[in-house]
């Protein structure tokens, strides 16, 4: 191992030409990452990968026979989820870390352990000062550190006298990219070198025609024998310049005199592919980090709904990331009697990024509800942000099955008590939002208004006195609530005119939550 380290110490300048094809002799006129993320499309690409990995929460779950539980006294869970060291935060940890991974194609941090062999804190290691590959059959990665370094603390890992650490493959949470070997991923940034060097020979070149001050060529057409003497032609060019080229000069006044015309040569951008190239950079960066689409691309693929997009973006290019990041915490951060046993899996909460809008929001957790797939507390909790509730951990089903095994629907001589009346309440006010939204959908047709609605509450009473007599009340009362509702609607129709109708009717179910109480308690009260 010492006689590895020494012949790597030894040629550690050739480390760029065995890692990237080039030496470090000439790294200044090749590609570099900072050169790199000084185009747009690259900060862009590595910004938001790297940012929206870091926003992703990531815990480490234990997993039981029927149910999967956060292990909060794992000690990675500290480490993934808030602070993997002291200096640094979870977000910044695995932003750093997944922006090691899409530019040099190697994330690496060292893992420090107590005693037991438990993580403690997780280093990062800077890529352009480290290397991973394989001796007699065993992964190693090497390191160099400084005095600073926060791995100098450590003094029990091997120091080679030019302070090169090498460090086993079990003590290095290592996510590579693509590459060839399997041990280590390739730089991005020098695969891509032609490829990103165009697109800043293209910026380079806007940025020098902003210098000039104007965007085409200008030609001076002067009078016939006006200038015979070529050394009065190149003073009077020499004196425009120096009035009117640079950026200094832009915008300043010109005066011709003695019946000299400028005429401008407009720049052709779609003749000279100079538009094109620069759109076609920006998607062929995209195309390097695995992206759908990037601002300003016209021609990438639209979505109906930012949902849809998030999707596409998870599925196309995130997962990919989190599932090399999931495996590797899995591999490094577990005990072996955890990992023999599946006892633990670490697991990023991709929800995060697929939340929808409210009206989306409540739809699914609706559906997840009624389907008994989750219960409301677990809807609350997970994705609205809201405090559980006493009796929501229920998986029964509000539409079908408003009862629970601690919950009965009081019958003829049996008291209606708090919980029980929760029940009722939340039922008939669901029926009752379902009645109004039907209503002020008829009121959206004057036209066809009475009608629809002598036909919507002809089936409405039988459904409303269903759900009456099943929670212990009349089907009278259904009846009677019915009958009210759709007297009061053909009442206001004929008060209104066409084009008023449908505020009308707005205005007027968004009373019936008084109403609806009013039903409440004369269910329970028989």
């Amino acid at each position: 191992m010492l006689d590895y380290l020494t012949q790597f110490s030894g040629r550690f300048r050739q480390f760029a030409g065995r890692i990237f094809g080039f030496s470090l002799e000439d790294l200044d006129e090749r590609m570099t990452a900072s050169k790199s993320i000084k185009y747009a499309p690259v900060w862009y690409c590595t910004n938001k990968i790297s940012g929206d990995v870091g926003k992703l929460p990531m815990v480490v779950n234990r997993l039981g026979e029927r149910e999967v539980t956060p292990d909060t006294s794992h000690p990675a869970y500290r480490l993934v989820g808030y602070r993997p060291n002291v200096y640094q935060t979870a977000f910044h940890w695995k932003q750093q870390g997944m922006g090691h991974a899409l530019l040099w194609g190697n994330w690496r941090s060292a893992i420090i352990r107590d005693a037991a062999g438990r993580p403690k804190e997780l280093i990062p290691l800077l890529p352009d000062r480290s290397d991973t590959g394989l001796v007699d059959g065993e992964k190693w990665h090497l390191t160099i550190i400084d005095r600073d370094d926060h791995l100098s603390l450590y003094n029990d890992m091997i120091l080679h006298p030019e302070k090169v650490i090498a460090i086993p493959d079990a003590d290095v949470f290592h996510v590579p990219g693509f590459g060839f070997d399997g041990v280590q991923g390739k730089s991005v940034f020098a695969t891509a070198a032609e490829s990103f060097g165009t697109g800043l020979a293209a910026e380079k070149q806007v940025f020098s025609l902003a210098k000039k001050g104007f965007s085409g060529s200008l030609i001076l057409e002067a009078p016939p024998g006006m200038f015979r003497d070529e050394a009065d032609a190149k003073k009077f060019l020499d004196f425009f310049r120096n009035a009117h080229d640079g950026e200094d000069n832009a915008g300043k006044t010109a005066m011709l005199r003695e019946g000299i015309k400028a005429n401008m040569v407009a720049m052709n951008g779609r003749d000279s592919q100079w538009l094109e190239q620069r759109k076609f950079q920006r998607q062929d960066v995209m195309l390097w980090f695995g992206l759908g689409s990037i601002p300003g691309d016209g021609d990438s693929q639209g979505y109906n709904s930012l949902e849809e997009h998030n999707l596409e973006y998870l599925t196309s290019c995130l997962d990919n990331w989190l599932t090399k990041i999931e495996q590797e915490a899995w591999t490094k951060l577990l005990t072996e009697r955890q990992k023999e046993r599946y006892t633990h899996a670490f697991t990023f909460d991709r929800s995060a990024l697929l939340k929808a809008d409210m009206s989306k929001t409540a739809e699914f957790a609706t559906k997840m509800v009624m389907g008994r797939i989750m219960s409301p507390n677990e809807i609350r909790v997970k994705y609205l942000a809201m405090n559980p509730y006493e009796g929501g951990d229920t998986y029964d089903n509000p539409a079908i099955d408003p009862r629970s095994d601690t919950e009965q629907v009081p019958g003829d001589n049996e008291p209606v008590g708090p919980s029980n009346r929760r029940v009722i309440s939340e039922r008939l006010q669901h029926l009752i939002g379902v009645e109004a939204k039907r209503v002020n959908g008829y009121a959206s047709n004057p036209n066809k208004f009475i009608g629809s609605i002598d036909r919507f509450y002809g089936s409405w009473r039988d459904t409303l006195g269903d759900v009456v007599e099943e929670l212990g009340g009349d089907r009278a009362i259904a009846a009677d609530y019915c009958k009210e509702s759709h007297e009061t609607l053909l009442e206001l129709s004929g008060t209104v005119g066409p084009d008023d109708l449908a505020g009308a009717v707005a205005e007027l179910v968004a009373t019936w939550t008084g109403r609806a109480e009013a039903l409440v308690e004369a269910v329970c009260n028989g």
